[in-house]
């Protein structure tokens, strides 16, 4: 945008007067056109764009020293005639005079060509800076909907132009081990039942696949059921189909560590 110059108009000097005292001065939109300034025309006393185009939303504004950087985002999405634009308008929604034409600026003989959409896809942000002098209650419109992360920056030097995904190398986050905290995924065998409570698919330790209630006993959790088990000369559990042998196997937190462990009570 080669806008030479912004210009406060009589209107926004009416209502910069009224910010001094406490009245809030709220930006609600901009606005640019492809109007042409005749000689001798009174800047100050326009009320409108000469031959406003499109509106632009706000998507932020900074104050300091005495001014409002409002920051607007244009897209030609919708544009069907090319044209120039030289004009821009910053507007505010006040209690008493409705929408106003706060600030005013024009492009002489800068004035940038916007081609159609179908042509040339385009869209930029621009900063329109208003004097707002000794006003402490400024507020905007803004359109959350279009604050975007630019393209161009990075996380773990992966570009954002698309979506990532985030490894736990990325996020400096380690396997969980016994002394260290880390990121644990837990099988489908582990789920949630509909009360919340962790619960172990029991096909995986032997029965008919019901699932098996996990307690917490002192800060352990536990974990118990009666199945057909034996063990075998090496000490092994084995699963049984009979009833030859009963036992139960456990879910116990040993050092640390949860594990199952298999008591015969035969």
């Amino acid at each position: 945008m080669a806008i030479e110059k912004f210009y406060l108009t009589a209107a926004g000097e009416t209502l910069l007067a009224k910010a001094q005292i406490g009245q809030e001065l709220h930006f609600s939109k901009m606005q640019i056109g492809q109007g042409t300034l005749q000689d001798g025309t009174d800047i100050t006393g326009l009320q409108k764009l000469i031959d406003p185009v499109k509106d632009i939303s706000i998507i932020g504004m900074e104050t300091a020293n005495k001014t409002a950087k409002v920051k607007g985002y244009f897209s030609n999405k919708g544009i069907s005639v090319p044209f120039y634009w030289r004009e821009v308008g910053l507007f505010v929604d006040d209690a008493d005079l409705g929408t106003v034409l706060y600030a005013y600026g024009y492009a002489a003989v800068s004035a940038d060509r916007i081609p159609t959409y179908s042509v040339s896809p385009t869209e930029f942000t621009f900063i329109m800076a208003a004097v707002v002098g000794n006003a402490a209650n400024i507020t905007a419109t803004i359109d959350e909907s279009l604050i975007f992360v630019p393209a161009s920056r990075k996380i773990n030097g992966k570009n954002l132009a698309s979506d990532i995904t985030l490894t736990a190398e990325d996020l400096n986050v380690s396997q969980a081990d016994y002394s260290h905290d880390g990121l644990v995924k837990l099988s489908n065998d582990f789920k949630l039942d509909a009360d919340g409570a962790l619960v172990i698919n029991k096909s995986k330790v032997g029965g008919g696949g019901s699932t098996v209630p996990i307690e917490m006993v002192d800060n352990d959790a536990t974990a118990a059921m009666e199945l057909p088990i034996k063990f075998n000369e090496a000490g092994e559990v084995i699963f049984t189909d009979d009833e030859t042998g009963t036992g139960i196997i456990s879910l116990q937190n040993i050092g640390g560590k949860l594990e199952f462990v298999a008591q015969n009570i035969l």
